[in-house]
């Protein structure tokens, strides 16, 4: 196989790979429970390049300065002015997380379902550069269906790397500045405006451990942030349907649960300096909001 260049020549050799396992098994030269282990990498749409988190909750911020700046809408001021809330389940509710850490007086409310907040565990697989170490151990997601024969390991595409003498080595600086959850980094966010948290976890969660959720909580609460944290352990089959990650939870029901509460409470003054910096081991990474959006600079 050869001359691979774009999704139809890779499918096209798949498929001829897949009929030529199923001849040696009906020649009964391969187990007839054999399956290929290999490996691809996802393209970004537009080939656009994704680095993690930082990236992606930096665009979700520019896009709410460019709405507010830009509405194609009438804004209404009174009743204490527009307010920034940011929804999320799971991954979503990671971003919306980072947000807050990265732009804390931009944003008003976190409702978060099922987050992670912390790199625990292998979850850096998520990134793109486990399939380094081991791709049928540390890759983002697969698949055991498109193909009778082929087991496909996914990953993203990434420019991280585990060479410690690369300059894209995901150090830990490089990790933890993608953390929420870290407690000096969350010492430095209280010293400013701060969006109030609504947080929801199942305690059986077996894809984000709710104990790390939990000591996310008190940390926040513990530093004066303004928590609500529900500790989710029955299902009522409506807004919980199960305990799972994520929980099936109704966004429509949790809107209609919060929304009117939020839209009640006082907006905080939000007057600051519109900058914050982080100490990562080696970088100091520093977030300034500038002319409507928000500017990283990374020193050492």
């Amino acid at each position: 196989v050869y001359g691979i260049n774009s999704y139809e020549n890779l499918n096209n050799a798949f498929i001829r790979i897949d009929q030529e396992i199923q001849k040696l098994k009906l020649n009964q030269q391969l187990h007839q429970n054999y399956k290929l282990k290999t490996h691809v990498s996802f393209l970004p749409f537009k080939n656009e390049y994704q680095n993690f988190g930082i990236m992606q909750a930096m665009d979700i911020l520019n896009a709410i300065f460019y709405i507010k700046e830009n509405s194609p809408f009438k804004l209404m001021r009174e009743g204490g002015g527009i307010r920034t809330i940011l929804f999320g389940n799971s991954y979503g509710g990671y971003l919306a997380n980072l947000c807050a850490k990265i732009s804390p007086w931009s944003i008003d409310f976190i409702l978060d379902n099922s987050s992670f907040v912390n790199l625990f565990g292998n979850i850096f697989r998520l990134i793109g550069f486990g399939k380094e170490i081991d791709f049928t151990r540390y890759h983002g997601t697969y698949d055991d269906t498109l193909f009778k024969n082929i087991f496909l390991y996914l990953s993203d595409k990434t420019y991280w790397n585990n060479n410690k003498f690369s300059k894209n080595y995901f150090s830990n600086a490089r990790k933890i500045i993608r953390e929420p959850l870290n407690k000096e980094h969350l010492i430095v966010q209280s010293l400013y405006p701060n969006p109030k948290y609504i947080l929801y976890h199942s305690i059986f969660d077996e894809r984000s451990p709710f104990k790390n959720k939990e000591n996310f909580v008190h940390i926040l609460k513990e530093l004066n942030f303004k928590v609500e944290f529900f500790a989710i352990s029955q299902v009522d089959n409506k807004f919980i349907k199960n305990l799972n990650h994520g929980m099936g939870l109704s966004t429509k029901l949790f809107f209609k649960k919060h929304l009117l509460q939020i839209l009640k409470e006082p907006l905080q003054d939000k007057i600051c300096k519109k900058e914050i910096s982080y100490k990562c081991d080696e970088l100091v990474y520093t977030f300034k909001e500038e002319n409507h959006q928000i500017i990283l600079n990374i020193t050492n």
